[in-house]
């Protein structure tokens, strides 16, 4: 992967993304104790500072199956606990949501152009956006990793027995 950086930007394989989405993943790398959070319809938050990336859990993605469009919010735009964009993929078509509210400050532009991304790497490379915070308590009602397990558990138990 050919990577350039400079003081205004990382170009990764094409896409421009900000020196801060850059620095996070490298963070997140090495930080094993980032705090990644999940909601009830499977995405995810992981938060440093007052800064987070969202993206959907590896569940959702697989559960969609092979994507082949999605449309980010566009930098700028305010988010909240709500519909921010759609993802479409070969069995369906849905809305995804943020999972804190906040300023979108980059998109991932890699799975905009290329969506099936998302499907090789959702918990990594396949983030959706940069957002910072403008409600950091909100996080804290998301639930951990080990939550989101036993939610996922909880869930197909009641699938299976449905």
């Amino acid at each position: 992967m050919k990577t350039v950086l400079s003081s205004a930007s990382l170009v990764v394989v094409g896409a421009t993304v900000s020196p801060s989405i850059f620095l996070f993943f490298a963070l997140r790398s090495i930080l094993v104790f980032t705090a990644v959070k999940y909601t009830k319809r499977h995405e995810w938050v992981s938060v440093l500072n007052n800064t987070g990336i969202v993206g959907m859990s590896k569940y959702a993605v697989d559960k969609l199956g092979d994507i082949v469009f999605i449309q980010l919010p566009d930098v700028g735009t305010t988010v909240s606990q709500d519909g921010c964009g759609t993802i479409e993929s070969v069995k369906a078509a849905s809305d995804f949501y943020a999972p804190v509210s906040g300023v979108v400050k980059a998109v991932n532009e890699v799975i905009e152009n290329k969506p099936s991304v998302l499907n090789k790497s959702p918990e990594d490379q396949g983030w959706l956006f940069e957002v910072e915070l403008t409600n950091p308590v909100e996080v804290e009602g998301l639930m951990s990793e080990t939550e989101y397990r036993k939610y996922l558990n909880a869930e197909s138990k009641q699938d299976s027995s449905g």
